[in-house]
């Protein structure tokens, strides 16, 4: 998987978990204490979140990193947040 597909399926659960949660990107921006710039450059496929960003935002949302890193119908099972930032596993962002 290249860089530009990391951030689609990344953008693509962001605005999932927005509209799920009835959030604005506004809204978590500020709670995260990033700009909201930067987390409507990650929605729009800009960039996306290193690592640490990564966990944060599914500590915010209560979802494993997997469920920000793969698409739901990507995979049967799902990835652990320790294999996600397990050395051996590596996101390239």
């Amino acid at each position: 998987m290249n860089k530009r597909e990391e951030r689609f399926i990344i953008a693509t659960n962001l605005k999932r978990f927005l509209k799920e949660n009835k959030l604005t990107a506004k809204e978590v921006a500020k709670d995260l204490n990033i700009s909201y710039s930067t987390f409507g450059d990650w929605t729009r496929e800009r960039t996306a979140p290193n690592a640490s960003q990564l966990k944060a935002v599914a500590d915010y949302f209560k979802v494993a990193i997997g469920d920000l890193t793969t698409l739901s119908n990507d995979s049967t099972r799902k990835v652990s947040d320790s294999e996600v930032l397990d050395s051996k596993v590596r996101i390239h962002i």
